[in-house]
């Protein structure tokens, strides 16, 4: 599995190359259900925190997820709020 830090992403990514990338790969036959939201207790916070999960995928190509957790309180504690990652399979 290769990991890609944030830093690299953001060194690599011309946006508005991006943006016209994903425009024209999401205009076609690909497959994105609603998300699947959580809400989690946690006894260390003042709020719940949330789970997001999103999968996309190609028939025949490509599936990925996007995993997603928000917890407001992290600040307090000298963490991200929203902290993600995204998986990608090739089919």
């Amino acid at each position: 599995m290769i990991n890609i830090s944030a830093d690299t992403v953001i060194q690599a990514l011309d946006y508005p190359q991006l943006i016209a990338a994903l425009r024209q790969d999401f205009s076609g036959d690909i497959c994105v259900p609603p998300r699947s939201h959580f809400d989690m207790d946690n006894p260390h916070a003042s709020t719940e925190t949330t789970l997001l999960i999103m999968p996309a995928w190609q028939a025949g190509g490509f599936s990925g997820v996007k995993l997603v957790t928000v917890a407001p309180d992290n600040s307090q504690i000298n963490l991200p709020s929203i902290q993600g990652s995204y998986l990608l399979f090739e089919v």
